[in-house]
């Protein structure tokens, strides 16, 4: 995987070869010195992350190694399908324990299998989540990559205020869905294509939600997919 971050006046290349499915061992490292972020740019104010993968999905984020805090994240595009307008973020100020950590998915060769990454945006912060999907157009819960917990535990009393979804290349998001502990359907939608393939709309997501829905313990977020 690699990123390009920076500014309108500088950035800098970093890279790693990435383990699947986890954040804390991927902290990509500069291609000019070998070092984590927050030593390559300490100080400086960053506003744009250009990260791409090789083939399935990927999300990313900026990591405070001693507080553990998230202050910036966001999505990987395929290698060649980056748009810097895109790939702006909220102006943030590089700290020196800062890390740039990514988390891939490689593409699932299975049948009917498909890698779903997602930002889940709660009052409270971001939480990536994401799940493995068995079966074509089927609703399947989604689940914190950190904890393992549902949306249900994970941000009881919490008000969720954006989703947001990537599948892996050359599937389809066909819908998302929050269910309460009855199982009942609290608010869906519609997704889409990722670019590239034909009718996406964007090279970065499948479907990006603003909603604003309280969190009661039972609740849970699911994805239907339609594999490549």
């Amino acid at each position: 995987m690699k990123a390009v971050v920076g500014n309108a006046s500088m950035s800098r290349q970093f890279s790693k070869t990435a383990t699947d499915g986890v954040f804390e061992s991927n902290n990509l490292v500069s291609a000019q010195s070998g070092v984590n972020l927050g030593l390559e740019m300490p100080g400086q104010t960053i506003t744009s992350v250009q990260a791409t993968y090789t083939d399935a999905c990927g999300i990313w984020r900026i990591r405070d190694s001693v507080s553990n805090v998230t202050s910036r994240y966001g999505f990987a595009t395929q290698a060649g399908y980056t748009c810097s307008k895109s790939a702006q973020i909220p102006a943030y100020v590089v700290k020196s324990t800062d890390l740039l950590q990514m988390y891939p998915k490689a593409l699932n060769s299975t049948p009917n299998d498909s890698e779903v990454l997602a930002w889940v945006v709660t009052n409270a912060g971001a939480e990536p989540f994401g799940v493995t999907t068995t079966a074509d157009d089927t609703l399947t819960e989604m689940v914190s990559l950190i904890t393992g917990q549902t949306i249900g535990d994970y941000a009881f009393g919490k008000r969720l205020v954006k989703v947001c979804i990537q599948t892996e290349t050359g599937s389809n998001l066909n819908s998302v869905t929050v269910v309460d502990q009855t199982g009942g359907t609290v608010w869906q939608a519609f997704g889409n294509h990722r670019m590239p393939s034909a009718g996406g709309a964007n090279a970065y997501y499948n479907g990006e939600y603003m909603v604003s829905l309280p969190i009661q313990k039972g609740y849970s977020i699911k994805v239907a997919v339609t594999s490549a």
